[in-house]
């Protein structure tokens, strides 16, 4: 079985979330492209750098962007388990804001906590059930095509999909996670997330 990870719907309003603001996977624009929205990947990535905010670090830190962050503790039993699909990267909190103001103390007590799982997994191309996805909007220099926003589950191809632990989809930002992963979260009392079964077709 197949499952979208997501943020929780009634996540604690001290539960900390993240912007990005450095690092990650560098990227770059294709050249006479005029639309600026698409960019490539240069190969390159670097160690995340963020801005907390709120006050309390769950097992899971969700970002502003696409980026997967988890605390130390979940990084391990991933690993210990050889979860596939993902690269570890380490996490540089720039500032940790609570109501506005700088916590520097805790800023410090961040150093090595929190770790960037780069997903390199792939689930190919999503379909839905009806009504499909759409394309809104596609540049015939670079490629790059946005996509109506999904009013029903997804749907993903089994001869698509690369059979890694975590990955993404094609169309959209969403992560994706193996049953093997939904399992050790389940046994090992992993919170702040939102759970749902997609399904995966031949």
């Amino acid at each position: 079985m197949i499952y979208q990870l997501s943020r929780p719907t009634n996540e604690s309003d001290d539960s900390a979330y993240a912007c990005v603001t450095g690092g990650g996977e560098e990227m770059q624009r294709i050249p006479k492209c005029q639309c600026g929205k698409y960019m490539v990947p240069t190969g390159k990535v670097l160690p995340l750098q963020i801005t907390l905010y709120g006050s309390l670090v769950k097992d899971i830190v969700w970002c502003d962007g696409h980026e997967f962050v988890v605390n130390r503790r979940l990084a391990r039993i991933l690993e210990e388990n050889r979860i596939t699909g993902y690269i570890e990267y380490c996490v540089n909190v720039a500032e940790w804001l609570e109501g506005g103001r700088s916590i520097f103390f805790r800023r410090l007590l961040t150093r090595g906590v929190l770790r960037y799982l780069h997903v390199v997994g792939n689930g190919g191309k999503a379909r839905t059930h009806t009504p499909g996805i759409e394309v809104e909007s596609n540049c015939n220099v670079c490629g790059s095509t946005e996509y109506s926003p999904t009013s029903s589950s997804i749907v993903l191809s089994r001869s698509e999909y690369d059979g890694s632990d975590v990955f993404f989809c094609e169309e959209y930002g969403y992560l994706f996670v193996s049953e093997r992963v939904k399992i050790l979260f389940e046994e090992n009392n992993i919170g702040n997330y939102d759970i749902t079964e997609v399904e995966l077709r031949q």
